[in-house]
């Protein structure tokens, strides 16, 4: 699209109130809302110099054309030179947005819409609606709504991978949209994230969102897939997903000393690693993967050069051959450990305190962990806790004990009390901290009621970060009566929470994304419908009706 713009220089007078004022259209050739148009050049004229800006951003025509217009500025005109012959019978909506604005104050013309059409009438029906992400459930901004022309449905699962639109527009802020002087006829609905902006779903990376039916914009459909109280227009809300693929190995690097690192696209379920060019029966291995699934680690000592790897994942059907150089410089991976500990005055006294090594442990002396208590500024009593390797990997030590409120403990961990798969050893280790009172935490009830439980459900309690604080999952196996599911969430630290519920209908324990080709939604997510706040020696009883 070529823009090209003159204007004369004009400066406003001194002294007088501001200019706030859009400028006024005063004629235009041919005048808006024409019929039976057959132009090639349009020109509207205002009663101020104008200019154009961003134009390139905020432009929808629609129905879309092969060849976008020239648009010009002279003094007061826009011209608008058409570049391609139009369909006949058509309405043809060009929308401006803000780009047309005064040249003293930058004041723009709101929403500038310019109508015509190449028939005998004015195509006036339209759809509204909103757009939001399937699991977030946020507005999504800048999203292009889409209509193609189909009369049966099972002839249209196509259209969005190869067909251009018939109609289209773009989602504000809010996620809402409106598409006026719709033709009549029955129309399949999308939205996209169109990455390479040519209208088509055919990049892995762009999301999606669709209604499940044909829509006709006719008032005598008003009562189909209609959210809201409203019926003055058709309201139809779209979720957007990412399709869920293939699993596919996205990256593999053996960068750092005895361990590979994969990532996925996918979060990866039944996840195995075998050598190929290596017997793993002579040598140390363990597969440890990401809490969301989509990276793991592949640990081993075998000091090779090279590693020819198959990975499996019999969830997915997968199985791939990767080769990956390795790094052998072990001496360069001192063995270390992270702790759950936030800060010397943040520990949770009902948790138990956990160790996580840099690599995993092949050798361990327990007796080499003391934990001590403070009973006045100069004694400490010796305790004798439970401690466990929390996970098969032997990454986690879990260190157990019934701790009292606002006690101050001491653990030390000698010298060499660990040996990592590349007997690498640890220096001497000192943890000093303080546990909480239970006054600092609140606690929240939360009666929920469900409509019915034909599936399963996955309840989640997030933190101010999205962070999952604690999941449940009803089945339709438990017993509740007339759908009332109580749920108590203790000790939870002061601050802002809220509440996921994910409809579960695959039974799989997991949100599932949509299909587009298939027809299948992703499954729902909704969220409770105010934020919660947890204060200090304080509970929270909330009550959802998911009925509602």
């Amino acid at each position: 699209m070529s823009i090209l713009a003159s204007c004369a220089t004009v400066v406003s007078p001194s002294g007088g109130p501001k200019d706030v004022q859009p400028p006024q259209v005063v004629e235009s050739a041919p005048e808006n809302f024409s019929i039976n148009f057959a132009s090639k050049k349009i020109e509207i004229t205002f009663d101020e110099f104008v200019k154009l800006q961003k134009i390139g951003v905020n432009l929808i025509i629609s129905p879309p054309l092969e060849e976008r217009p020239t648009f010009m500025v002279k003094g007061k005109s826009l011209i608008i030179k058409l570049e391609e012959e139009l369909l006949p019978s058509t309405t043809y909506n060009f929308n401006l947005g803000n780009s047309i604005v005064d040249i003293t104050e930058n004041n723009a013309i709101p929403n500038f819409q310019y109508v015509f059409s190449t028939g005998t009438y004015i195509d006036s029906l339209q759809v509204s609606g909103k757009v939001e992400d399937a699991f977030e459930r946020k507005p999504e901004d800048k999203v292009i709504v889409i209509l193609y022309k189909c009369d049966e449905l099972e002839n249209c699962d196509s259209l969005p991978y190869n067909s251009k639109p018939r109609y289209f527009t773009r989602t504000d802020a809010t996620g809402t949209f409106t598409i006026k002087n719709i033709k009549h006829g029955r129309y399949k609905m999308t939205a996209l994230v169109d990455k390479n902006q040519n209208f088509v779903f055919d990049l892995p990376n762009e999301r999606v969102g669709f209604i499940s039916e044909l829509i006709d914009p006719a008032p005598a459909y008003r009562s189909l897939t209609t959210f809201g109280k409203g019926r003055d227009s058709i309201r139809y809300e779209m979720r957007m997903f990412s399709e869920k693929k293939e699993l596919k190995i996205i990256r593999a690097r053996g960068d750092k000393p005895g361990r590979i690192d994969f990532v996925f696209n996918l979060p990866v379920r039944e996840l195995k690693v075998q050598p190929l060019n290596f017997s793993s029966k002579k040598a140390w291995e363990v597969v440890t993967i990401s809490a969301n699934g989509d990276s793991a680690t592949y640990w081993n000592n075998y000091g090779v050069d090279s590693l020819e790897l198959w990975i499996t994942d019999s969830y997915y059907d997968f199985d791939d051959t990767v080769e990956v150089a390795c790094n052998n410089k072990t001496d360069e991976m001192p063995l270390t450990f992270s702790s759950n500990l936030a800060g010397y005055y943040s520990f949770d006294y009902y948790k138990n305190l956990e160790l996580t090594a840099s690599q995993p442990i092949v050798q361990h002396n327990f007796d080499k962990i003391f934990l001590l208590q403070k009973m006045d500024s100069v004694n400490y009593d010796t305790l004798t806790p439970e401690i466990i390797f929390e996970d098969p990997e032997l990454l986690k030590i879990e260190i157990r004990y019934n701790w009292q409120q606002q006690v101050n403990y001491k653990l030390i961990i000698d010298k060499k009390a660990f040996r990592d798969i590349y007997r690498n050893t640890n220096d001497s280790i000192l943890l000093e901290f303080k546990t909480r009172a239970e006054t600092y935490y609140g606690n929240a009830k939360l009666d929920l009621v469900f409509p019915s439980v034909k599936h399963q459900y996955i309840i989640q309690l997030l933190n101010a970060n999205k962070g999952v604080v604690s999941e449940t999952i009803v089945t339709p196996k438990d017993k509740m009566r007339e759908g009332l599911k109580k749920l108590k969430y203790d000790y939870l630290n002061p601050g802002k929470y809220s509440i996921r519920v994910i409809y579960d209908s695959n039974n799989d324990g997991m949100w599932t994304s949509g299909d587009l080709i298939n027809g299948i939604q992703p499954e729902n997510v909704t969220y409770y419908p105010d934020p919660i706040t947890i204060r200090s020696n304080w509970d929270v009883v909330l009550e959802w009706d998911l009925k509602e």
